[in-house]
């Protein structure tokens, strides 16, 4: 069985307003991968066995540089969760992330609700998805 640092990973998100990026940050610090914000540059992602795709609800949708990696990437992907950031804690939360993990084609999806006040704390949402992610 391979242990999740035997794995190379990649955590790839675009943030707006930061809850994103607090995400990604974490994943990234508590599964060794390297992280990639899509502010900065579109990584080459072929060399990864696991891609941690990250994105915020904006207008009901993804966002637009997370849209355009996927699109320009999907092939190389392989392996993919998805965190989404919304203002939601509801049945709506569920739909916008039912619909963007539709979009991408990813099956293992959560969304976070107040995600920077869950950041390292024990049994928050945002923790029990990185303790599955590192299991």
């Amino acid at each position: 069985m391979l242990r999740y640092t035997a794995m190379k990973r990649a955590v790839v998100f675009s943030s707006k307003l930061g809850s994103t990026r607090k995400i990604a940050e974490r994943i990234a610090e508590a599964t060794g991968a390297d992280l990639f914000d899509l502010a900065d540059a579109m990584p080459d992602v072929s060399g990864y066995d696991w891609i941690h795709l990250g994105t915020g609800i904006y207008a009901g949708g993804p966002s637009k540089r997370v849209r355009e990696f996927v699109d320009a990437n999907r092939e190389k992907m392989g392996r993919t969760s998805l965190f989404v950031a919304c203002m939601f804690d509801d049945e709506r939360g569920d739909k916008q992330l039912e619909k963007v993990a539709k979009e991408f084609g990813v099956a293992d999806a959560a969304y976070f609700n107040k995600s920077k006040k869950q950041v390292y704390v024990p049994g928050s949402k945002l923790e029990e998805y990185v303790s599955r992610l590192v299991e």
